[in-house]
């Protein structure tokens, strides 16, 4: 029920004046609201009071601030993920590395969609071939003839 004189004021949209006091960001005040739509002070407090604008802008917040930690967790996400896809490339490229590493850094590449399905079977046949050179070296340390 309106209070004594609240009807005077009924031209001013209380939805339109919780929206300025919003927008005013952190320096926003009742005063300012009242001073913008000429209305008395009492009558702005009871409508912040009844319509509850402080935990409104409470629940904004945390959901703002929530939402610009998942931002930045996803900024983060993204930015490890170029690191990694650098390195693997690096990896994939560099003449001295093991064809297993490579082949580790191919299948990452595949799961994050930035892979090369022909490439990862070039890295699979590397690996038995590095392992093949791998046992005559071993055996032919040990003294052990070969055929190859």
């Amino acid at each position: 029920m309106p209070l004594k004189g609240e009807s005077k004021y009924s031209n001013i949209d209380k939805e339109v004046a919780f929206l300025y006091y919003y927008q005013l960001g952190e320096s926003r005040s009742l005063k300012d609201v009242s001073k913008k739509f000429e209305a008395p002070m009492w009558l702005i407090k009871k409508w912040s009071q009844d319509d509850k604008w402080a935990e409104k802008i409470s629940k904004d917040d945390d959901l703002i601030k929530e939402a610009k930690g998942f931002e930045k967790k996803a900024g983060l996400l993204y930015t490890s993920k170029l690191a990694v896809y650098s390195l693997c490339k690096q990896i994939i490229d560099d003449p001295n590395a093991r064809a297993g590493d490579k082949l580790k850094a191919a299948e990452y590449l595949m799961e994050i969609g930035k892979g090369n399905s022909d490439l990862k079977e070039k890295l699979k046949i590397a690996i038995k071939v590095e392992n093949l050179e791998e046992a005559i070296k071993r055996l032919k340390d040990l003294g052990i003839k070969t055929i190859v």
